[in-house]
């Protein structure tokens, strides 16, 4: 199984418990479910954001991703100064 693939994975489990353990409301108009903590929806959307983001990309474009990010932290990491 690739990390991307896990990563959905983990990320669906996470957010079918958060919808279990925060409290939520219906709202009657639109009949659409919300947290009742604004603080919760925002978690939960940033979440659901980044799911989505992850399902719609490719194995390949994953590891892309995850090589331009490696590249980045070893500059940054490069660019420390060190005491010693």
């Amino acid at each position: 199984m690739s990390k991307r693939i896990s990563a959905v994975k983990e990320l669906q489990t996470e957010l079918g418990m958060r919808r279990k353990v925060w409290r939520a409301i219906v709202d009657r108009k639109t009949g659409k479910a919300f947290f009742s903590l604004q603080s919760h929806q925002e978690r939960y959307d940033a979440l659901n954001d980044l799911l989505e983001f992850l399902d719609g990309m490719t194995d390949k474009e994953f590891a892309e991703q995850t090589a331009r990010n490696a590249g980045r932290k070893a500059i940054k990491e490069a660019q420390q100064p060190t005491l010693f």
